[in-house]
């Protein structure tokens, strides 16, 4: 049953990422209405740009058109802008950042790290540059290296964002063989930065799952303020572990509290697919621990 429940959790963490992406792709279509109407008035600036400009001015305008192509993924017209911006002003070092992020979008590697190591080396202490590299090198399967970046990163912005402490973990975990309490100390690091804010403590829960430290997750739950915790979600998160740790009647009582939790919902949300799965998955465990 160990196996089961591990599995299960899992699968649960991979609905929830799923919804919140069918979120995402609603919008796409308004997002590129308003890229359109960039592009236009970004190439009226550029075209109507007087003779007397500075060859500065010229290559920023041909660096903003150039990341609104990128944003569309036309990919051909953003390079064509990015070179002319580097002929007009070649200290104008934030192409190479762009032409770096670019190349990594169409997982042209070579490019990707030529570029950003010649922005990196124009601009050392950049932290969006040593994000951008380490994202690199992770899908490089470098991991050591994607690590090394991310550090750089933190290093150089004290106050780094949360999904750099994230990724930086995801990273972490893929190099063999780094122990649970390293991983768990630069989330960690994250906490002391922002506070235990929702995304790293469910990081560091994902995590300790996937190293069978089924008790280490459920005390992150401690993190959690009392709203978030009685959100079905994570009552049947929660269950889950205290099954799997071995409290069969707390977990009894989370998944009865999810039920309830998910009844109390106006019919809108309580009737969505995610919702429903919760609910079924919910009963299927109440009755399997009932029997027990």
């Amino acid at each position: 049953m160990k196996i089961t429940y591990h599995v299960l959790f899992v699968v649960k963490l991979f609905v929830v990422n799923m919804f919140m992406l069918a979120m995402i792709v609603v919008s796409n279509t308004h997002a590129h209405g308003l890229l359109g109407d960039r592009l236009e008035r970004v190439t009226r600036s550029v075209e109507s740009l007087p003779s007397t400009a500075s060859a500065e001015d010229k290559a920023r305008l041909l660096l903003e058109r150039g990341r609104v192509y990128q944003q569309g993924q036309d990919w051909q017209h953003a390079l064509s802008d990015y070179r002319d911006a580097l002929i007009l002003s070649p200290l104008l070092y934030d192409v190479y950042y762009w032409q770096g992020v670019l190349y990594t979008e169409q997982q042209d590697f070579i490019k990707a790290q030529r570029s950003l190591e010649a922005y990196l080396r124009r601009v050392p202490e950049s932290p969006d540059g040593h994000i951008a590299l380490a994202e690199l090198k992770h899908l490089q399967r470098d991991y050591y290296y994607a690590v090394a970046h991310y550090n750089l990163a933190i290093r150089h912005d004290p106050k780094s964002a949360p999904d750099t402490f994230i990724q930086r973990a995801k990273s972490l975990q893929n190099i063999k063989p780094v122990p649970l309490t390293r991983i768990e100390w630069g989330i960690r690091e994250g906490y002391a930065v922002h506070g235990a804010l929702v995304s790293l403590v469910s990081t560091l829960i994902e995590i300790k799952v996937k190293f069978e430290d089924y008790q280490g997750a459920l005390d992150e739950f401690a993190y959690l303020s009392e709203k978030i915790r009685v959100a079905p979600k994570w009552q049947v998160q929660e269950a889950e572990l205290l099954a799997l740790v071995g409290d069969k009647v707390k977990s009894l009582e989370r998944y009865q509290a999810a039920v309830q939790s998910i009844d109390a919902l106006s019919s809108h949300r309580r009737l969505t697919e995610a919702m429903t799965e919760l609910r079924e998955q919910s009963q299927r465990e109440i009755a399997r621990l009932t029997r027990m």
